[in-house]
């Protein structure tokens, strides 16, 4: 399995008239495993992402082995533009910027009650996804319990393989602005967490799994992309004080840096030290 080179940022050189294009990488990017892309080299980017000549991408790359077009050392599975964003929507400071709440957001147990937790598009503000409709909250995304949620959505007829979760995946766009926000799985996955496949009770599918905010290798702060709904900020934030978190969540030392999720290793290391600090080991 081809190793994936996540944070590529390149530039499009040529579109051909079947609408294959070629994008040279404007700065060098490592994998985990590794595997590394270097200024110069090229990649390959498929029709479905309507790119045009001179356009600033952002990409996850794998090293190309298409006869579409054998120039290029590498080839894009996902492609955003790097382009300024904005928004139809003037959002209050506690729904965008560096301390939107979304960052707030607990690990919460699955199936649990999420009222008034709310999720609209940035961009547009359409309602995505309603509160009865989250099934868990991970990371700095939302999962939920079906994929018919409320707001109006598009689902790409093309899958692509998530060689972590072991199964195939469909980028999801807002229904009203096209802006991506989203991935369905229509299937049980496999998860880390569990050591083996979904069912019913873990997460149940199909699903989709909604981005609140992210960060990019080398951004400096977040990007949001879903915002949290509500009245006011106290009213957001007793919805998000009502949650029930899961006991890992719960363990967190209060006075961890503000900066959204962390992952596993990091969480470990990070209770690791504290536990010594605290004389507990």
């Amino acid at each position: 399995m081809q190793p994936q080179v996540k944070g590529v940022r390149a530039t499009v050189e040529s579109v051909s008239g079947s609408g294959w294009a070629v994008a040279k990488i404007t700065s060098d990017a490592t994998s985990e495993s590794g595997a590394g892309v270097r200024v110069g080299e090229t990649i390959s980017v498929q029709p479905r992402h309507d790119v045009k000549r001179g356009d600033a991408l952002h990409c996850v790359v794998v090293l190309d082995s298409s006869s579409r077009t054998p120039s290029c050392e590498w080839f894009a599975t996902s492609v955003s533009h790097d382009r300024p964003r904005a928004s139809n929507v003037k959002w209050d400071t506690w729904q965008d910027g560096s301390r939107c709440l979304s960052l707030d957001l607990p690990d919460t147990v699955s199936g649990t009650n999420h009222d008034g937790i709310d999720l609209l598009c940035w961009k547009c503000g359409q309602l995505l996804v309603a509160d009865f409709q989250i099934h868990k909250i991970k990371g700095t995304c939302v999962w939920t319990n079906t994929d018919d949620v409320v707001g109006e959505i598009l689902v790409d007829r093309v899958g692509q393989y998530n060689e972590y979760k072991r199964t195939e995946f469909f980028p999801v766009k807002c229904g009203g602005c096209k802006a991506k926000l989203a991935t369905l799985y229509k299937t049980p996955f496999y998860d880390r967490d569990l050591g083996g496949p979904t069912d019913e009770n873990t997460q149940p599918t199909p699903c989709l799994k909604v981005t609140t905010v992210f960060r990019r290798r080398g951004d400096a702060s977040y990007t949001v992309v879903c915002v949290l709904d509500g009245d006011s900020e106290a009213s957001a934030r007793d919805a998000i004080k009502a949650l029930t978190e899961t006991e890992e969540w719960r363990l967190r030392p209060a006075n961890l840096p503000r900066t959204g999720r962390v992952d596993r290793d990091t969480y470990a290391e990070n209770e690791m030290r504290r536990r010594r600090a605290a004389g507990e080991d």
